[in-house]
């Protein structure tokens, strides 16, 4: 039996082929009982082929009990690293205005065992990471208490100790250290300790990685109390994890919606909705058998070993994204109509940018994003009001259809090649896939222009070129400036 096929990024010009090859290929592997590589081919189909929620379903099926068959990875060397950075506020001394209009004050001091079960719980989480991910992911933890006192929370009535709470306690983090941040909060207390408790906004929060949180994503938990005593160790950062994970995988990495399904899916037996291939039975003692079966059979080993947001991700879908471009501007458009959408500020049909080169009377300069999102701020400024370009060559094998799906703050136009493509005045915030136009690739270079507009606030743009239904298109890159 020939080894499984495996995808990467010189593979992109030949996923049509792989998508008619794959299922002969992993039922033949069925067939013969070779259980490891009817499991990379059906994960192939599940990870790298556009494929519908029907048949999505269909491969779960197959995926989960082969997890369970074919032997895990036992060396961390070739499993992928996610670094979890927790820190624990050992004192909390925090007031608010309550209901009445008192004020309230809350102080609370973390003993030494309840830092020890966050300690353990947190191994629990890296534990249950380890195994239901069949060793392709392991979690690099560090425990850290601050004894420092919070002084504020997140919230207005009912807090959480969120990124603006905890972050400037955190000044010593740098961007790229860590891929999550979780951050713990006594506000209440045991038995027969004294003293006002917080008021909840929620026992635990997920947010998705910001600059505010050194390009992290962030968990904040309020602790205290018992409040986590009838879950078992780790479950309940494994289900605010799995939120980062969801993020990072479909925001950051571009998978599709819907591969993996939400932590909060999981439902009981007899009841309606959330995830329809799993229900918790009534002995259960909680939901780490669906986060087991989310992670085995909602995401691939190869999804879970290039999870990082720290190293830029080497799969179709990310591939698919313009992530280096020449940016033009700032060009003032206050009072012009539709923010300066109908405003030629430069010959936006015959642009041929370089860098360095002039155009309206500002230059070209390089614009790099590690991820889908090409920010017109760092290179342009603020740029309230303003009008900026974007300039993005692709390089196709041969002449062939495709589909150019953009999204943009604010609104966007799109040529190719010097004729418009799209047009979309805004203002809005961006979406993935918002605008979608047929066009033609020549064989060869073909120069894309965006010209984006901004009222305020956000200012970027995202850019790819796809098959109709969404998927890879073959034989296209995009060139370096």
């Amino acid at each position: 039996m020939k080894q499984a096929l495996r995808v990467t990024q010189v593979g992109l010009s030949v996923l049509t082929a792989l998508a008619a090859a794959v299922p002969v290929a992993a039922a033949e592997a069925e067939r013969l009982r070779e259980d490891e590589a009817a499991l990379r081919h059906y994960e192939t189909l599940y990870d790298a082929v556009v494929t519908d929620e029907a048949r999505r379903a269909e491969l779960r099926k197959k995926i989960e009990p082969l997890r369970r068959s074919v032997a895990p990875n036992e060396d961390p060397a070739q499993a992928g690293v996610w670094r979890v950075r927790a820190f624990a506020f050992r004192n909390l001394d925090f007031r608010w205005v309550r209901k009445d209009g008192q004020e309230g004050h809350a102080q609370w001091a973390m003993r030494d065992d309840e830092v020890a079960f966050i300690r353990s719980a947190l191994g629990a989480f890296a534990g249950r990471v380890w195994a239901y991910t069949s060793g392709s992911l392991r979690i690099d933890w560090t425990l850290t208490v601050i004894d420092r006192p919070l002084t504020a929370l997140d919230g207005q009535g009912r807090f959480w100790p969120g990124p603006g709470a905890c972050m400037p306690y955190l000044s010593e983090l740098k961007p790229n250290e860590a891929d999550t941040i979780i951050c713990y909060a006594k506000v209440r207390g045991g038995a027969g300790e004294p003293g006002e408790e917080v008021p909840l906004l929620l026992l635990g929060g997920a947010i998705g990685a910001q600059r505010v949180t050194a390009g992290a994503t962030y968990i904040g938990f309020n602790t205290g109390g018992g409040m986590v005593s009838h879950e078992p160790a780790g479950e309940a950062e494994l289900h605010e994890w799995l939120h980062s994970a969801q993020w990072t995988l479909e925001d950051y990495q571009g998978y599709p919606r819907g591969l993996m399904a939400s932590p909060d899916g999981g439902r009981r037996v007899g009841e309606e909705g959330g995830d329809p291939c799993y229900r918790r039975t009534h002995t259960e003692p909680g939901w780490a058998g669906y986060y087991e079966h989310l992670m085995r059979g909602h995401v691939t080993r190869r999804m879970w070993r290039e999870l990082s947001l720290r190293v830029p991700p080497d799969n179709v879908w990310y591939g698919q994204y313009a992530r280096k471009a020449l940016a033009l501007g700032p060009f003032p458009a206050a009072g012009a109509p539709g923010l300066g959408i109908d405003t030629a500020f430069i010959d936006e049909a015959g642009a041929m940018p370089a860098a360095g080169a002039q155009a309206g009377g500002r230059a070209w300069q390089p614009l790099a994003s590690s991820g889908r999102v090409l920010d017109l701020i760092p290179a342009l400024g603020e740029g309230r009001d303003s009008v900026g370009y974007l300039a993005v060559t692709a390089v196709s094998e041969r002449e062939q259809p495709a589909q150019l799906r953009v999204g943009s703050d604010d609104g966007c136009r799109v040529w190719i090649n010097g004729a418009v493509a799209l047009s979309s005045p805004g203002p809005r915030a961006l979406r993935f896939d918002q605008d979608a136009a047929d066009v033609t690739l020549q064989a060869g270079r073909n120069r894309l222009l965006m010209k984006v507009t901004n009222a305020g606030g956000g200012w970027c743009a995202a850019l790819r070129l796809s098959t109709p239904d969404g998927g890879p298109l073959p034989g296209v890159t995009y060139a370096e400036w």
